[in-house]
């Protein structure tokens, strides 16, 4: 191959990046250049592609594309491989390795990287009699094959490893930010900029130092691919080692009239750990000279005392993907912003992040946004000015779906104000993804909201469905003139069984979020923070109501009994005795707690740490009213063995017969979607569907949430206890 041909290449990069990769590739004289979901296509010289490799911040592979053919199925995709002559490119005692990634699934990935390296075998052993070895980790020649819309593209992979390995990096933290993508973030930031201006940068959450390095790296024009000395083409057959050694010359000689730039990077954190890990990252580099490092928490925050102009602050802190780790980090966001206003007048700051509730949590109006991925968490960068003077004021423009959800939340409080008042209502539904598209419940306990998204499906864009919770944060707050504090998100996902009974976070103080609020004459304990429910099930209202009717004067069971409310129900409404089970001793110790708010003496309410099923096994006392919501599944370390209420329900029916009195009644109630009452291997029973009588007239729109059966043996006389539901 000659290096004065032209050669056509695609260079791949994290998604949100493309954009300035091309404008990248175009300075190191790409031609033709194009960008595409996955990077940019582009044509130039085999100098082109050298100085890519060694040169782009952003790239993560650069690929010199071989040929573009049809490809459906497997044996097309070996024909395919069989017409490119790999003698060419692969010496004859040289190792390979292939890559195969494939868009449409029509070829399996896995066999697809097998049938073109058996393709390239094959032709190897009939054309030099020497069968190429397979070395994953560093081969000769990295094979890239690409098949989408029923096209096959075969590449070479003149990068060798991912070129964000650039090689500075000893110690990394847990969950690192790569460093092509700190790179693509500080052009954003318009560092490359700032370092003819301002040339101050500040990370006050350093981590191990990325942002720093690659922010050195820029100022002082040093190519990232400097450390490295693995590229994939120096062992190509093809490779032209001439050429290689122009361009690092050259580029050795930039960096030295960079070398004497007056450039000023510091980075900060309070994790000790972290700060010696950066300051061995940033010796590897050769940078000490030029970054400052200090073990300083996020309070202590001040821009550098001999920097009195403006600079760029840079950070990527923390963020949780579970719902307990975003609520423990709103006060270090909240402490980001304030130390930002105070201190940074002037200056510049980009914050990246992933979570609305933490982006709002800043306190300071974004000028600008721009949207990375990390890895495959969709995050935003945040752009904060920081105004010597107060910021105008800021002027909200709702968006056509917020004006949209707010006036459906406005309509559907209007709608509901009526029934509150004449029932008494406190805790109650206002919305339940009425408009698909803002997909999640609110319920309203007292002066509290409590936001559940329903987790989106694959197919919805992963920033379009974060764009929509903010909107949907920012419209219950302002609509129901509530506190910020006070509106609390989760996302509603399936839990893994172990789940179930899991605190989420841990803040301090015992109860530091639990609060009073009010439910049919009750008062009940409530934490919207820290558990997958919040201790109320609010569309169990009428099914508590009805319990409490049947147990007037008589004794209830309660099994499965969660906080126990339906418990409290039935004893202030003169239940002669009760007794709770649940498995979870953090429950159980809730419960008491209830019963102890509604001054109910506990020797009347017993409270039983056992599996529900375990107790109607082994308890010998009877009872007049039974109730049991028990889990849709479990399997729980503590089970002799796993629970599933579709095909165990049959099981508890019989078990709890036994521990009724003469005409006993049983009520069973299951959240199970698909739940299907097995009436025939229940004839021994009189069984009354109650679901529609028992349904709250908030949860009108998700008629199916629940099932409620009332159950008394046949052998039974009529009914004495209780009448109808309270509806």
């Amino acid at each position: 191959m000659a290096t004065t041909s032209t050669y056509h290449f695609f260079a791949t990069a994290p998604k949100g990046t493309a954009d300035l990769l091309m404008r990248e590739l175009e300075t190191l004289g790409a031609l033709q250049t194009k960008v595409t979901p996955g990077g940019v296509a582009f044509n130039g010289s085999l100098q082109v592609g050298y100085s890519a490799c060694l040169w782009s911040r952003i790239a993560s592979r650069i690929l010199l594309q071989l040929t573009t053919r049809s490809c459906t199925s497997f044996d097309e995709l070996y024909t395919v491989v069989q017409t490119v002559s790999w003698a060419d490119h692969l010496l004859r005692d040289g190792t390979l390795a292939v890559d195969f990634t494939a868009e449409d699934g029509a070829i399996n990935t896995l066999y697809g990287a097998q049938k073109v390296k058996d393709a390239i075998v094959d032709q190897m052993r009939t054309q030099t009699g020497a069968r190429p070895n397979v070395d994953l980790k560093n081969p000769s020649l990295r094979v890239n094959a690409h098949q989408a819309r029923k096209q096959v593209v075969l590449s070479i992979d003149l990068s060798g490893h991912s070129l964000h390995h650039r090689g500075y990096r000893e110690m990394s933290a847990m969950a690192p930010l790569r460093e092509n993508l700190a790179a693509a973030i500080l052009y954003r930031a318009e560092w490359n900029k700032a370092i003819h201006e301002v040339a101050i940068l500040v990370d006050p959450m350093c981590g191990t130092g990325t942002f720093l390095i690659e922010a050195a790296m820029m100022a002082l024009d040093i190519p990232p691919g400097m450390w490295r000395h693995d590229f994939g083409f120096l062992t190509w057959k093809n490779h032209d080692a001439e050429l290689w050694e122009k361009i690092l010359t050259q580029a050795q000689e930039r960096r030295d009239a960079a070398s004497n730039r007056t450039v000023s990077i510091y980075g900060f954190d309070h994790d000790l750990l972290a700060v010696n890990a950066t300051k061995k990252n940033v010796a590897r580099a050769g940078f000490s000279r030029h970054i400052q490092i200090e073990k300083r928490t996020l309070e202590m925050l001040r821009p550098p005392a001999e920097h009195s102009g403006r600079g760029i602050v840079v950070t990527n802190p923390p963020y949780g993907e579970r719902m307990s780790e975003v609520d423990s980090l709103v006060p270090l966001y909240e402490e980001l912003g304030r130390i930002l206003k105070q201190y940074f007048l002037g200056w510049n700051a980009f914050v990246l992040t992933n979570e609305p509730r933490l982006m709002q949590a800043i306190h300071l109006r974004a000028a600008k946004r721009n949207v990375f991925y990390n890895g495959a968490i969709a995050c935003e960068l945040l752009k904060f000015v920081i105004h010597s003077e107060p910021a105008p004021p800021i002027i909200q423009t709702l968006s056509p779906g917020e004006q949209a959800f707010k006036n459906r939340l406005q309509k559907n409080m209007k709608h509901l104000k009526s029934w509150r008042q004449n029932k008494k209502i406190d805790c109650y539904r206002v919305y339940d993804a009425d408009l698909p598209e803002y997909a999640c419940a609110i319920d309203i306990y007292g002066n509290h909201a409590h936001v559940q998204e329903y987790a989106p499906p694959k197919t919805v864009d992963r920033q379009k469905a974060r764009i929509r919770l903010s909107e949907i944060l920012r419209a219950t707050k302002d609509t129901l003139s509530m506190d910020k504090d006070h509106v609390v998100l989760k996302v509603r996902r399936r839990q893994k069984p172990e789940q179930q009974y899991q605190r989420f976070s841990k803040t301090g103080a015992e109860y530091d979020h639990f609060f009073v609020a009010r439910e049919g004459g009750q008062q009940f304990w409530l934490n919207l923070h820290d558990y997958l429910d919040t201790g109320l099930f609010l569309d169990h209202r009428l099914v508590r109501e009805y319990v409490a009717d049947l147990s007037q004067n008589h004794t209830l069971l309660n099994l499965f009994c969660y906080t126990a409310s339906t418990t409290v129900y039935a004893a202030a409404a003169g239940a002669t005795r009760t007794t709770s089970v649940d498995l979870s001793r953090t429950y159980l110790d809730w419960a008491r707690r209830n019963f102890e708010l509604n001054r109910l003496p506990p020797r009347h309410h017993q409270l039983i740490e056992s599996d529900g099923i375990d107790f109607l096994k082994y308890d010998t006392a009877k009872y007049d009213v039974i109730f049991m919501n028990p889990p849709t599944f479990s399997n729980s370390k503590r089970l002799k063995e796993n629970f599933d209420v579709q095909r165990d329900h049959t099981m508890l029916f019989e078990l709890a017969a036994k521990r009724l009195r003469p005409n006993g009644i049983l009520i069973f109630s299951t959240h199970a979607q698909r739940f299907k009452l097995d009436y025939e291997a229940l004839s021994d029973f009189n069984i009354h569907d109650f679901s529609k009588e028992l349904l709250p007239y908030d949860f009108a729109r998700r008629p199916r949430i629940f099932q409620c059966f009332k159950a008394q043996l046949k052998s039974s006389e009529p009914p004495h206890i209780g009448a109808t539901a309270s509806t």
